[in-house]
């Protein structure tokens, strides 16, 4: 349940950075080719580990030339430069939400990225007051969101 309530948050953090200057849609299609050039990169990384962890498959579905084409194809559409969002916390900074982006981060880091810690987790955040404070965040972002017109 803290993961959702970061993958929320993570929402509402970026669909209110977006929409600061009212042009949510317009803002949003300069940065997915960008999102999608990177997904194609990562899925040639993860062509060739394939390659290795299973040599007797000899077709796999993306190709390496299919995946470069795309790429090409993104950049030549853009003329070459591809927006990047900045950084989760940048945004939550611009949009003043920087106290609540800290305290559910730093919390739901050690959960998410693997460390020693996250192997057991602590048992403090299953506790009903965690839970429905949680649960409180969750109606926060959703409500936030619902108040704000996205889409131009």
């Amino acid at each position: 349940m803290l993961l959702d309530c970061r993958r929320l948050s993570e929402v509402f953090i970026v669909t209110k950075y977006i929409n600061k200057n009212d042009k949510f849609l317009e803002v949003l299609t300069d940065y997915c080719p960008n999102d999608r050039y990177d997904f194609l990169e990562n899925l040639k990384k993860m062509t060739e580990a394939n390659k290795k962890m299973f040599p007797e498959v000899k077709d796999f579905f993306y190709t390496p030339q299919f995946l470069e084409e795309e790429q090409a194809k993104i950049k030549r559409d853009h003329g070459g430069e591809l927006k990047k969002l900045p950084q989760m916390a940048q945004m939550a900074k611009d949009i003043v939400y920087e106290e609540e982006y800290n305290s559910l981060y730093k919390t739901t880091s050690k959960l998410l990225h693997f460390c020693p810690f996250s192997l057991n987790g602590d048992m403090l955040l299953e506790t009903k007051d965690e839970k429905f404070n949680y649960f409180k965040r969750i109606g926060f972002n959703i409500r936030e969101n619902q108040t704000k017109k996205f889409i131009n």
